[in-house]
C-alpha cells in the first residue's frame, strides 16, 4: 500500500535553493504488495509490484489503470511512446536476476493496454539484463550481447568478458579481451577496441565514450576513439563516474590514505571543464551517484543524507536524510547503517530513493 504526500522544503547549502517536494512513498510491509517506482508519465508513476505494472495519480494515489505484468521494465526512448515489460518465468516476482525472461510486452502508457507481445528466443536466456534503445531490445549477460526485434536475435556477439550498461549515441560498448569493445546498435558488427583494464566508465549520448584510470578522467570521440578532453586529480584515484547528455560526473578518493578524502567533481561533456565540486573531510565518503539532465545526486556520508544538484546554476539542496534500521536475520542481527540500498534514480526531474522503502520526489530549481 502506498501513502501520498506533499511534504516540500528548500533547502541551500550554498547560496541558491532547490525546491524539493516528496510527492509519494511506499508503505512497505503494510498491508498489500510493496511497490518499486519506475518512471514518471506527465507527473504520474509508473510502480511495479507483484500485483504488476500500474500507473497511478500520486496526489491521490488513484491508479489511472493497472496490468497483471511483472518482469523487467525498460521505459520509452520518447516521451509518450510506449514502454516494454520483459516477462520473467519461474516465480515472476518482480526483480528476478536469475530466472527465464519468456517474452516481451509492450504496453502503451495512455491506457495500460497490451499492444503487442513476443516470446523471448534466446539460447542462453538466464539471469540476462535489458537495455532498450531506437525501440530496439538488447539482452546482456557477462559473455553474451544480443539485439532482439520481436524477440528473436538479429545479431549476437560471445566475446564479452564483463558487462556494464554502456551506451553512446550508436553504439552498445562491452569489456572483451582487448579491453572495451563498441558494437554498432544497427547490426553488432565492432567499430573499435579502446585498451583500457576492466574499471568505472560511463557512456553518453552526444558520442562521447567517458573512462576513468588512475587519476585521469578521459573522454574519447566514440566513432574514433580520439582524446577529446582529459581531467587529471594528482594524488587522487577516480572510481565510479556517471554521464547524462550535457554533464559528467566522477567521485575520486584520496591515493593510498585509509578514509581519505572524497572528492565529487561535476564536468562539462563538451569540454570537460569543471563546474561544481564537492570534498569530504577525512573519514567521511561520498557514494551512491546518479545524473540525468541537468542534475546529479549522490550520498554523503557526512549528514548522512541524499544530495542534488542542479548544474546549470549550482542549485542544491538535501533531497532526504537516510535513517538506520534493525535487521532481524539467522546470520547476523543489528542496525543496518543509515544509507541508502542502493543509487538513486533520476528521471524527468524526479528522484527515487530506496532507504528500506522508496520515495519519490520532485526538484525544481529556483
Amino acid at each position: 500500500m502506498a501513502s501520498m504526500l506533499a511534504a516540500a522544503s528548500c533547502s541551500s547549502l550554498g547560496g541558491r535553493r532547490l525546491h524539493v517536494e516528496r510527492v509519494w512513498e511506499d508503505a512497505k510491509n503494510a498491508s498489500g504488495p510493496s511497490h518499486a517506482p519506475l518512471d514518471v508519465i506527465d507527473g504520474d508513476l509508473l510502480l511495479l509490484g507483484a500485483d504488476g505494472l500500474k500507473r497511478i495519480d500520486p496526489r491521490t494515489g488513484t491508479a489511472r489503470w493497472r496490468t497483471v505484468l511483472t518482469g523487467i521494465y525498460l521505459p520509452a526512448d520518447a516521451p509518450g511512446g510506449d514502454v516494454l515489460v520483459v516477462e520473467i518465468g519461474d516465480d515472476g516476482t518482480a526483480f528476478s536476476t536469475h530466472d527465464t525472461a519468456t517474452s516481451v510486452a509492450r504496453v502503451r502508457v495512455a491506457d495500460g493496454a497490451i499492444t503487442g507481445r513476443s516470446p523471448v528466443a534466446l539460447d542462453e536466456n538466464h539471469g540476462l539484463a535489458f537495455l532498450r534503445r531506437d525501440d530496439s531490445l538488447y539482452a546482456l549477460d557477462d559473455g553474451l550481447a544480443a539485439r532482439l526485434d520481436d524477440g528473436k536475435p538479429r545479431w549476437s556477439i560471445k566475446d564479452a568478458q564483463e558487462f556494464h550498461q554502456l551506451t553512446t549515441r550508436d553504439a552498445l560498448w562491452v569489456y572483451c579481451s582487448e579491453g572495451l569493445c563498441g558494437h554498432a546498435f544497427e547490426d553488432g558488427r565492432r567499430i573499435g577496441a579502446l585498451h583500457v583494464p576492466p574499471g568505472w566508465a560511463a557512456g553518453h549520448r552526444n558520442g562521447d565514450l567517458v573512462v576513468t584510470i588512475g587519476n585521469k578522467l578521459t573522454a574519447h570521440d566514440a566513432a574514433t576513439l580520439a582524446t577529446r578532453w582529459q581531467h587529471a586529480h594528482p594524488g587522487f584515484v577516480f572510481g565510479k563516474v556517471v554521464a547524462s547528455e550535457r554533464w559528467i560526473a566522477a567521485i575520486a578518493q584520496e591515493e593510498g590514505v585509509v578514509d581519505g578524502v572524497h572528492e565529487l567533481t561535476v564536468h562539462r561533456a563538451s569540454d570537460g571543464a569543471v563546474v561544481w565540486r564537492r570534498a569530504t573531510k577525512r573519514g567521511r565518503y561520498l557514494e551512491y551517484l546518479a545524473a540525468d539532465g541537468d542534475l546529479v545526486a549522490f550520498f554523503d556520508s557526512g549528514d548522512s543524507s541524499i544530495h542534488a544538484v542542479h548544474l546549470p546554476d549550482g542549485a542544491e539542496a538535501v533531497v532526504e536524510k537516510m535513517s538506520g534500521r534493525f535487521v532481524l536475520s539467522t546470520d547476523a542481527s543489528g542496525m543496518a547503517p543509515a544509507v541508502p540500498d542502493q543509487a538513486p534514480m533520476i528521471r524527468h526531474g524526479h528522484i527515487f530513493i530506496q532507504n528500506w522503502i522508496w520515495s519519490v520526489y520532485r526538484v525544481t530549481a529556483p
